[in-house]
């Protein structure tokens, strides 16, 4: 679906959650490697990830993605 700076999202489906198919969900995978290269250079790319994780987690509204994981 799409690329940003620390990482990939992909358009998969969750099969097992509902009968007759499964849910849409978009999918981001963040590159570890990237995150440490980051960190490095005191960019702090695991207080990004970290804090994403944590908006998400708190958002309840239809129209913002809702965190699973």
């Amino acid at each position: 679906m799409g690329r940003g700076a620390k990482g990939v999202v992909f358009l998969a489906r969750q099969y097992g959650a509902a009968a007759g198919g499964g849910e849409w969900v978009a999918l981001k995978v963040v590159s570890k490697a990237l995150l440490r290269k980051k960190n490095k250079n005191g960019y702090g790319g695991c207080k990004r990830v970290s804090f994403e994780r944590h908006i998400l987690r708190h958002l309840d509204h239809p129209l913002f993605p809702r965190f699973r994981g």
